[in-house]
């Protein structure tokens, strides 16, 4: 079975419910080993509710993990901690204000059985911003123009490369540039709409909205 990394570097502990709702709520059937990396600033531990959910997951596997060294812009060290400590297998950055679209684990799970020579896969993303929605395009592959939460790519394609601390506030546009700029025929790019910005920031409690305008 296909691991799937899910990273997320934790400054809101109260939205961890919610994220993991909506792992558990899709990952059946998705033919995923999803292993969710869930990286706290020390001495910050898991609230009471979360923790107790941890052994008992449907579906999934839990690890926390703590970073040391005091908090740092946009969480890009605890991101990078968080790839550091990934199984073999795929990478899928879960911001703590954010959840997983309803039809995203079913997608990829299909999508890597369909395409294996692929190491990246790109989705649109579901916006409520000023940017509106974006799509994933092989011409938008610059910062700005795409985020996080737009991509699941392997550990054999990440390699050494990490996220770059001087680029914050732009450092994911730059990892995923890199990675593309560096092998673009292992991007498989998905016309759909299955993956949110920040959807807690703005829908906190539903109604969930599952595809783009």
């Amino acid at each position: 079975m296909t691991v799937l990394n899910i990273v997320t570097a934790v400054s809101r502990p109260g939205n961890l419910c919610k994220l993991l709702d909506s792992i558990e709520a899709t990952v059946q059937g998705s033919g995923l080993d999803v292993n969710w990396i869930v990286v706290f600033d020390s001495p910050v531990d898991a609230p009471v509710e979360f923790q107790t959910r941890i052994d008992a997951a449907r579906g999934l596997r839990i690890r926390k993990a703590f970073w040391l060294d005091g908090p740092c812009r946009f969480g890009i060290l605890q991101k990078n901690l968080g790839i550091d400590l990934c199984d073999h297998g795929f990478y899928y950055l879960l911001d703590d204000d954010n959840v997983l679209h309803p039809a995203f684990l079913g997608a990829i799970g299909k999508l890597i059985r369909l395409h294996p020579a692929k190491l990246a896969f790109a989705f649109n993303q579901i916006r409520w911003d000023h940017h509106g929605n974006l799509p994933a395009r092989p011409e938008r592959m610059v910062p700005d123009q795409i985020d996080n939460s737009m991509f699941v790519v392997h550990t054999d394609l990440i390699g050494g490369e990490r996220y770059d601390i001087q680029r914050a506030g732009q450092e994911d546009g730059f990892f995923f540039q890199g990675l593309y700029g560096r092998m673009p025929e292992a991007f498989l790019f998905v016309d759909e709409y299955l993956t949110y910005y920040n959807y807690l920031v703005h829908f906190p409690e539903g109604p969930e909205p599952t595809s783009g305008r």
